[in-house]
């Protein structure tokens, strides 16, 4: 194995952290903030309490992975999907009309973001290499 073949989990973790980072942060705001936050996007407050919740929990598991030393590209496309999920999902609640406009303007840009996320963890599996079980790195 040369040096230019070795899997390299450097984007991938990074990116898995600034998911997490992402995600606690909106997190906090929709538990922090719900009653205003959901007047202004047009949602109930409870679903964006519940919502924050899920995100928090969501959050501790991508650190809890992001900070292993065997970086499983399988667990790594779950994150992926839940993000794909993620964007789909608020695609089809701004088509369904559920949103206020501004609140479709700003699912949208989160969406946006959560779609960065989805990329730079897609790029960064594939920089693994060819589908190991798992990859062993230095934290």
């Amino acid at each position: 194995m040369t040096f230019a073949s070795l899997p390299d989990p450097t984007l991938l973790r990074s990116s898995l952290r600034a998911n997490a980072a992402f995600s606690a942060l909106s997190g906090a705001i929709f538990i922090g903030a719900g009653e205003p936050l959901g007047g202004f996007l047009g949602v109930a407050a409870k679903f964006l309490v519940g919502t924050g919740v899920s995100l928090l929990a969501f959050a501790a598991a991508l650190v809890l992975f992001a900070r292993s030393p065997m970086l499983s590209p399988a667990i790594a496309r779950v994150f992926l999907a839940a993000d794909l999920g993620w964007t789909v999902a608020t695609g089809l609640l701004i088509s369904l009309g559920i949103f206020t406009p501004h609140g479709a303007i700003a699912a949208l840009a989160v969406s946006g973001a959560v779609m960065c996320f989805a990329v730079l963890q897609w790029v960064g599996i594939r920089r693994l290499g060819p589908a190991p079980l798992a990859v062993r790195t230095q934290s």
